[in-house]
């Protein structure tokens, strides 16, 4: 519900440069999960999991770590995002 929920804060020119992320889908299961809760079969959410998110996973990190390369300054203070060592 999270990645949902994140996903359609992402500002538009941002969606528009990585079409390889899903992310109207991503808001949608959100929806579906919050709203559907006891009627989504467990192999649905297994299935989501194992099969969709893993395919998503380095598409946001390429994203992730390219932004930080961007706006170094503006995370001053946080942890380096996963797979980023810190400086």
């Amino acid at each position: 519900m999270v990645i949902g929920e994140a996903a359609v804060h992402i500002p538009d020119e941002i969606c528009a440069r990585n079409q390889e992320i899903p992310w109207a889908d991503m808001y949608a299961v959100r929806n579906f999960v919050v709203h559907e809760y006891f009627g989504i079969g467990e192999r649905v959410l297994w299935d989501t999991i194992h099969e969709d998110l893993p395919g998503i996973v380095e598409p946001l990190r390429r994203l992730l770590l390219g932004g930080r390369r961007i706006d170094r300054g503006l995370r001053q203070g946080h942890p380096p995002p996963f797979g980023e060592e810190e400086e």
